[in-house]
């Protein structure tokens, strides 16, 4: 039915979608929803013309709008809200707190040698809801996102770990967290062949190894032979504003010219890394954790 001048035309329209995302959970919002809620409540009262119909659990908000007026206004508010949102991210508040393995804490409380972090550092076992925030800044571009571990499938004959983050979806085995695939509204746009592990488990202290793989971009139909080399730096405490977090520091590089690729901090205590400091084509840009759920 086409809508008339008479009375006000509501219209259904998907206007914010976090680049991230979250898993269903069962009787309580995902990290999305909330980081969606919180943008929402900001703009009460900024578009009188708006009205909330739902957030899904990828972030998406659903709203009706009666007036050309009251859309504008709320595309700007919730812009500005995720702004404001994204910035008080970056520096970590009264809530942060030192996260550390729960065998570590025992030992210390005993008034025993503390555990070294690394020689707790296996391959960690996700678990269907467990969720990390993140935010990232570059020279380019800034934003957030969630990932989500929303199921388990088999792909390509392995056993893998499914996480969402809007409408892409990132397989990666079980075993060793090793990328597999990735796949956007559906349709596979990337592929690592053999998958590519980021970590050689059990994490340890001057470790090192290196990993060859054939990365396919099906979007630009482009193959590439790449091979990094990767090695584990030692121990750090670091703070972002998740927390303050024991961590692993480990470098990549391309092991064909030794340029920096990447490096990051892995926490033990939250299954992820907490920051990534990365060497791309366009520039440097840094990802940090601004909150994490672990079931």
């Amino acid at each position: 039915m086409r809508p008339t001048n008479q009375g006000y035309r509501m219209l259904l329209a998907v206007l914010i979608c976090v680049a991230a995302v979250a898993g269903c959970a069962t009787f309580r919002n995902t990290l999305a929803q909330d980081q969606a809620l919180e943008r929402w409540q900001m703009c009460q009262g900024k578009a009188p013309d708006v009205t909330l119909k739902e957030v899904r659990p990828d972030g998406q908000i659903w709203f009706l709008y009666s007036s050309p007026s009251g859309l504008a206004k709320a595309h700007e508010c919730l812009r500005e809200a995720a702004v404001t949102q994204r910035q008080r991210a970056t520096t970590p508040g009264a809530n942060v707190a030192v996260v550390q393995s729960a065998a570590v804490a025992e030992t210390s409380s005993k008034g025993g040698a503390a555990v070294a972090i690394s020689s707790l550092a296996a391959a960690p076992v996700w678990k269907i809801g467990d969720e990390w925030a993140y935010r990232y800044q570059s020279s380019s571009a800034d934003g957030t996102y969630v990932w989500s571990v929303v199921r388990s499938e088999t792909m390509d004959g392995m056993d893998c770990y499914v996480i969402k983050t809007g409408d892409r979806e990132l397989f990666y085995r079980k075993q060793d967290l090793a990328f597999v695939r990735d796949v956007v509204s559906g349709v596979v746009v990337g592929r690592a062949t053999p998958p590519k592990p980021d970590y050689q488990w059990p994490l340890t202290v001057g470790g090192k190894w290196e990993v060859a793989y054939t990365s396919e971009n099906w979007r630009d139909k482009r193959t590439q032979q790449l091979s990094t080399q990767w090695e584990i730096l030692g121990e750090e405490t670091i703070t972002v504003p998740a927390g303050t977090f024991q961590t692993l520091k480990i470098l990549a590089r391309n092991a064909r010219t030794g340029t920096r690729l990447y490096e990051l901090w892995y926490a033990p205590a939250v299954k992820q890394w907490v920051k990534i400091r990365e060497w791309l084509e366009a520039g440097e840009r840094t990802r940090e954790m601004t909150e994490y759920r672990l079931r």
